[in-house]
Parts: structure tokens; sequence; C-alpha cells
């Protein structure tokens, strides 16, 4: 849909009709922010194949609340765009191959530790 998507202040996702951010509505950088502040150091962002920069900056917020960020390897990806704009930014915390991520998240998710 024409929305974002963000996390709300009951904790549950929810769609949003701020303005596009960077041209982008739905944005990457505005759901990880809201991540990012609502979870802090729980949350886990990811970034996958994608053009343009959506992502790096809120990725970076995200890190700053102390959350975990994956980003696809951007050889694996059909567009590299989006993960070398995170890896640009330094806003990552694991590199991995599309195949690996969803292990990385089982593992997260079972021992809490940060990546």
């Amino acid at each position: 849909p024409d929305a974002h998507l963000i996390v709300g202040a009951n904790r549950r996702l929810q769609l949003s009709q701020l303005p596009p951010l960077h041209f982008c509505r739905p944005s990457g950088d505005r759901l990880f922010e809201s991540l990012a502040t609502t979870f802090g150091p729980r949350a886990i962002a990811v970034i996958l194949t994608g053009t343009g920069r959506d992502g790096a900056a809120g990725a970076q917020i995200l890190r700053r609340h102390g959350g975990t960020v994956i980003v696809q390897d951007p050889p694996t990806a059909e567009f590299l765009g989006m993960p070398k704009a995170a890896l640009e930014a330094g806003a990552v915390d694991r590199v991995l191959p599309l195949a690996e991520i969803a292990r990385a998240l089982e593992s997260l998710a079972v021992s809490g530790e940060p990546v």
C-alpha cells in the first residue's frame, strides 16, 4: 500500500500516512527508526536486495539504540543498492548470503544475544 509500516506506541505494526521519506513510501528508514525507538537493543533489522539507499539511515539509528542489523551479502543480491548503502554507512553488524539470514534470525531469537 501507499503507506509506511511502523511500530506504534502500542508496540504493534501499523500503517502511517506520514509523507514520503527520500521519495519512498513505504520507507525502510521509517520502519527501522520506529523499531529502534520502541525496542532499543532488542530490535533486529534485515536489509535485503533493493535499489537506492532506503534503510541505511534507519539502520544507523537502530544501531545507535543498540539494535542489530543484518545485511544481505551484496554479491548475492539481485540489486545491491540497499545492502551496499547500509555497509557504506557503517550500519551493519553482520553480512550474510540470503540463504543464511533465516538461521541467523532464529539464533538471535533463541539466544537473545546480539550478533
